[in-house]
């Protein structure tokens, strides 16, 4: 091991060898890491893939529980996790984001619900309490666990980085960690990029929280974070010198228990453990961070405080507390740089789905463009009246060669005013880049939304249906097409293998739909978007049918928890008859039956059940002599969302999520993530299916509970080799079966890609984008292509044949243009195709200065105009105020400014002062509103605040008596 050439290969080897002195591995596990240290030496000086210490199944979640990790736990385990300290600060900041903004109708979050600091509360009951209703909590579950993922990953990606850990005295350097990742995290939610923001915040609490656990703060007494850690420019504390001893070493007196030093703790001397690969190479008089994983530790040394069995459990309650504190507080840093509406998206506390449009504005669409601008506006206007207005709008236009830009906003006049503005023109020949639209809409829109494509034809960029695909797969973002009949009469002249068969497939995969109508008839289709965009809607029910499939009944489960409930039958069928749980029934001759309603828009029919709805088992028949599909949604906040994941190992062992399609052939591990469980507590879930097109069940298993409440583990020994949907089984009140399925296809494959690169790309410059390609199927031909949605990556197909269990590596390079905004997102999709299978992997990149300049805004109040008298307080409207201050920032880009806890107007005026810029800024209020805080944030995502509170004044008594008598001496003098 002391050989080893690489940090990776030395930490391998180490690990290999505490495993089998533990007694962990089997045999066979043994073998494999035999012939992975033969083949580390077969190839000396090289980084080989680590798949091979990858156990199958749950042996590999066995080996979790038996390791002693170096963090808290990254997702599971008896101690209190990184996750448990993320999901509790997420919800705790959500508690004080409605204590301060109204809800829709107004009121106020109520003062008496949640007031101790120790109470516990689930995300259903505080959304409950805010909202005065049940609502869906899927979007604030799905940020939230995008946070823990990525926080997760940071002991996957980055387990022999001690900064990101705070590990081995690395204080200086782990701050910078943390104030870098934070400037990520406000550039990417002033670019909109919430995801993304999500993902920064996840690896930014990891760092923060690990300062708790393995430095001695706790120890020293501290019961209040160190928010010195996020504030640029101050001091971390009193920190221990390099050669500064901190702790006791070994000796025949005191042993090899760690002591901190009695000085340390007087004096609060900051200092955190050490850890190392090899034995012995802890500096002498430091601490140890301890446990079996650290090699450099001495006998039962260490302060680490992971979990309630390491060296300082006794603290690990403790430091998890502060550790939650200090994460609400980086929170609450960032909310006050922003916004209550962006931080609210940014955390998906908003009930209302968005709105993503993908639009052709060729030639041809005029009269389909106008109908549709119209009928949207129409949508827009309503639920802005309504108060459902959706929480985001996304405008991608295309025509043929142009596509694009992304046109974001959440303001809906913005968005109203874009729509105005398209104009049909042009066009050239038949196809146009729909493809290329479509890929700029998923790599904006956030998972799981609605994306709706207006077009009349096929598609010109029909090469990029795999990153479509794969996309698809990775966001679970639902495309539906809305098609008018010029695809149809054009078929004699395009194939239409890229028209309407090509957007069947997309539709049919992302669990959307594909709608062909007249144009006379497009109007009618915006109630499809109508009903897509509502909040907490659920896919009971998704199948495919042929006509030489014998079945043609559909059970539809329906669940006391559902209501609006909306059956789509596309392809036209004959006829159908629908039945209640009664036997009551309904035939398709009926537009609008004792059971349901019925339209027909071109080759879709649409089906919705009156309220109320009876729980129990419906009965769908249809009759047709041509494929069809047939779609069951509904309303409900009990819904899943689910990953695959992968057991990682190293010095924080955990599960992380999967690059790409899981392996064909192999075993798999599901997280499954439930909402709405604490409003039904009779709800029992069972299983998870994995169903065919067809609805059949290909692979079922239970569902394994995790120390999370809502998250449950399931393990597959393989997966189907075809597409498959996932179903959530249950058993409700009154044995009432529990329905729901994931809308999207998901795929396996045998091809297995790894891609790698620094997640920081900087502005003008070029980084290097590695991947791997690994052939767990026979020897193929394979075309590889790295693409990205901004077009930074410049290269050409590779063509190459991988043969059986070969690994090909393989880089790009991506140049990011001197005038990219920081704060930009770049998605760069690596693609393996060959003529037997298809794998991927996703990686997205966020553009940062060249230069990480830290340094804030500064702000200097320097004139406040009129005060407020007290007496004229009850009438403050007819009173103001204003404030002047000047904010300065280094470079000459301009720097956003707003008003916090204010009502009132501001003014800017901007000059260049050498290599600063100066802002000078005016804000007037009336004097109902005496409070204000400006904040500045520049390009670089550092912040600068100045606050003032005008006086409010009252005249003395002596002063009103001395006035009163003037008064009266003047009136006498007048009248005299």
């Amino acid at each position: 091991c002391e050989a080893a050439t690489s940090s990776n290969l030395l930490w391998t080897c180490w690990q290999l060898i505490y495993r089998v002195n533990e007694g962990v591995l089997t045999e066979g596990a043994r073998s494999q890491h035999s012939l992975l240290i033969t083949l580390h030496q077969d190839y000396p000086g090289q980084e080989r893939p680590m798949k091979n210490v990858i156990l199958p199944g749950f042996a590999a979640l066995l080996l979790l529980t038996s390791w002693k990790v170096l963090c808290f736990n990254p997702n599971f385990g008896d101690s209190i996790t990184h996750s448990d300290i993320t999901k509790e600060a997420a919800l705790r900041i959500v508690l004080q984001l409605f204590r301060q903004v109204p809800n829709p109708d107004g009121k106020v979050f109520p003062s008496n619900i949640f007031q101790s600091r120790d109470q516990k509360f689930t995300a259903e009951e505080l959304f409950e309490a805010y909202y005065g209703s049940k609502v869906s909590v899927s979007r604030f579950k799905q940020a939230v666990q995008v946070m823990m993922n990525r926080n997760t990953k940071v002991d996957f990606m980055y387990a022999l980085e001690g900064k990101r850990h705070f590990d081995s005295e690395t204080l200086q350097e782990g701050k910078e960690v943390l104030l870098t990742e934070k400037a990520k995290v406000i550039q990417n939610i002033m670019q909109r990029n919430y995801h993304q923001a999500q993902k920064h915040m996840g690896t930014l609490l990891h760092t923060l929280q690990d300062f708790y656990s393995h430095s001695n703060w706790i120890e020293l007494g501290f019961q209040k974070p160190n928010s010195n850690l996020i504030k640029p420019g101050e001091p971390i504390g009193r920190v221990a010198g390099k050669t500064e001893q901190t702790c006791a070493d070994c000796s025949a007196s005191t042993g090899c228990q760690d002591e901190i030093l009695d000085k340390v703790i007087k004096e609060k001397i900051i200092t955190t453990g050490y850890f190392g690969f090899k034995p012995h190479s802890k500096p002498d008089g430091k601490c140890s961070h301890g446990g079996k994983a650290d090699i450099s530790r001495q006998g039962s040394q260490g302060i680490n405080k992971d979990t309630r069995k390491s060296p300082h459990s006794q603290y690990h309650n403790e430091a998890a507390r502060v550790a939650t504190e200090a994460s609400i507080e980086i929170f609450k840093d960032v909310w006050d740089t922003v916004d209550h509406k962006a931080f609210s998206r940014f955390l998906g506390v908003e009930s209302s789905a968005g709105l993503s449009f993908v639009i052709d504005t060729t030639g041809s669409m005029r009269d389909d463009i106008e109908a549709a601008k119209e009928r949207t506006i129409n949508i827009v206007k309503n639920r802005r009246r309504a108060g459902t207005e959706p929480s985001f709008y996304i405008l991608v236009p295309f025509s043929d060669p142009d596509f694009g830009p992304v046109f974001k906003t959440s303001d809906p006049d913005k968005f109203i005013d874009k729509l105005k503005e398209l104009k049909a023109d042009g066009g050239g020949d038949i196809p146009e880049m729909s493809l290329s639209a479509l890929r700029l809409a998923l790599t904006n829109t956030p998972p799981l939304s609605h994306i709706y494509v207006f077009t009349d034809a096929p598609a010109k960029d029909h090469e990029l249906n795999d990153s479509i695909l794969a996309l698809i797969e990775q966001t679970k973002c639902k495309v539906s097409f809305l098609l008018t009949n010029a695809v149809s009469r054009r078929k004699r002249d395009v194939n239409d293998r890229f028209g309407n068969q090509l957007y069947r497939v997309l539709a049919r995969v992302s669990g959307g739909l594909a709608v062909v109508i007249r144009r006379a008839l497009i109007s009618q289709l915006t109630s499809i978007i109508e009903d897509s965009a509502t909040a907490a809607l659920v896919t009971i029910l998704q199948r495919e049918n042929n006509p030489d499939y014998p079945s043609n009944l559909f059970i539809i489960h329906v669940d006391p928890t559902l209501q609006n409930i909306t059956i789509y039958i596309s392809g036209m069928p004959q006829s159908f008859r629908l039945s209640n749980p009664e036997g009551l029934q309904q035939p398709s001759t009926l537009s609008d039956g004792v059971l349901a309603s019925m339209d027909r828009m071109g080759d879709l029919i649409i089906i919705r059940l009156h309220s109320p709805i009876d729980p129990g088992d419906w009965d769908l028949v249809v009759s047709s002599g041509i494929p069809y599909s047939v779609k069951v949604t509904g309303q409900s906040v009990v819904d899943f969302m689910y990953d695959f994941v992968e057991p990682f190992e190293g010095p924080h062992p955990g599960l992380t999520l999967l690059a790409g399609r899981p392996m064909a052939g192999t075993a798999s591990i599901m997280s499954v993530t439930v909402t709405g469980l604490p409003h039904y507590t009779s709800l029992r879930l069972r299983n998870v299916a994995l169903l065919n097109a067809r609805g059949e069940v290909l692979r079922k298993e239970p569902l394994k509970s995790t120390s999370s409440p809502d998250i449950f583990l399931v393990e597959f020994e393989t997966l189907p080799d075809d597409g498959f949907s996932v179903q959530l089984v249950g058993v409700g009140e009154n044995s009432i079966e529990f329905h729901r399925q994931s809308p999207t296809i998901a795929s396996v494959t045998k091809t297995r890609v790894k891609v790698n690169a620094d997640p920081s790309v900087k502005v003008g410059s070029n980084a290097n984008v590695s991947f791997t390609v690994t052939n767990a199927g026979p020897s193929s031909q394979y075309r590889i292509h790295v693409t990205d949605d901004q077009n930074f990556i410049q290269s050409e197909p590779m063509s190459l044949t991988i043969d059986n269990n070969q690994t090909v590596e393989g880089n790009s390079i991506i140049s990011v243009p001197e005038v990219t905004e920081p704060g930009t997102v770049v998605t760069v999709t690596v693609e393996a195709r060959s003529s037997l299978d298809f794998g991927y992997s996703i990686l997205e990149l966020t553009v940062v200065s060249r230069v990480q300049d830290l340094r804030p805004p500064i702000c200097d109040v320097v004139g406040r105009v009129s005060e407020c008298p007290a007496e004229y307080l009850a009438q403050c409207s007819l009173q103001s105020w204003s404030l002047s201050a000047k904010f300065v920032s280094h470079g000459t880009d301009r720097v956003s400014i707003y008003a916090r806890h204010g009502n009132g107007s501001l003014d800017r005026e901007e000059t260049q002062d050498g290599s600063q810029m100066v802002t000078l800024v005016t804000f007037k209020s009336s004097c109902c509103f005496p409070n204000v805080e400006l904040v500045a944030v520049d390009k670089l995502g550092n912040v600068g605040k100045c606050s003032s509170r005008v006086r409010s004044w009252a005249p003395s008594l002596a002063a009103r008596n001395a006035a009163i008598l003037l008064v009266a001496a003047l009136v006498a003098c007048l009248v005299g």
